[in-house]
């Protein structure tokens, strides 16, 4: 037994005495490797380097399929979302898609909140209440702007004229008595307004369209606006 390990001491070179029991030690604990030296050297590092190695590479992963959920990109206009449902529904800004439909008046949309907040004009639902004059208001947007008429906040500014807005929407609007913009189309006569809600109104002249109708006397009306009759 002592030849054999002559051998192997003669490669660490160290006294005969204390060495033996140190190398026996070594060598009973760990499975016999081709070179001793080099396996007492390199074990440590090689235990430790592939744990510190899977967890870098589970953070980059993770981080990657999170990033991926933040990264849905349209294949038409590159934009991105979050949310698989916000892109299905932006898809549909490419595609002309209109699946939801009113019962009442067959009017369709292409988001089913729209739908939903259409539907209030025929049922005359107001959900939205407002707290100061107590006004309501079918959608929640409205109210939002509605309250703005008691703060008198207008932080939308005309940058040629200055003349500031409530909402942003009314300074869109009113650019386009500057540039004389008009950019929505009637598709049978083409006529053009600057405002969608005036094209909306016209394009009724043509279908007959009276979707507004009276509560009290049941008489129906082009503009909702015509809902304040006497």
């Amino acid at each position: 037994m002592l030849n054999g390990f002559v051998t192997v001491l003669s490669l660490a070179a160290p006294p005969l005495g204390g060495a033996i029991t140190v190398f026996i030690s070594y060598t009973n604990s760990q499975s016999p490797q081709p070179g001793p030296e080099q396996k007492h050297q390199s074990l440590p590092q090689n235990k430790s380097a592939p744990e510190t190695s899977a967890t870098v590479n589970n953070g980059e992963t993770s981080g990657a399929d999170g990033g991926e959920e933040k990264k849905l990109q349209c294949h038409v206009c590159v934009k991105k979302f979050r949310l698989k449902s916000n892109l299905t529904r932006h898809i549909r800004v490419h595609t002309g898609e209109w699946p939801f439909s009113c019962s009442y008046c067959e009017k369709t949309f292409a988001h089913e909140y729209n739908l939903v907040a259409h539907r209030r004009i025929h049922t005359g639902e107001r959900p939205y209440s407002c707290q100061v004059c107590e006004k309501k208001f079918t959608q929640l947007s409205h109210l939002k702007r509605h309250r703005q008429t008691h703060t008198g906040e207008k932080p939308h500014r005309c940058s040629i004229c200055n003349k500031t807005f409530a909402q942003k929407s009314h300074l869109d609007s009113h650019r386009r008595t500057h540039t004389g913009e008009k950019p929505h189309g009637c598709s049978i006569c083409n006529k053009t307004f600057a405002l969608k809600c005036n094209l909306d109104a016209h394009r009724r002249t043509h279908t007959g369209e009276r979707p507004y109708r009276c509560s009290v006397c049941q008489k129906t009306f082009t503009w909702s606006i015509s809902l304040k009759h006497t």
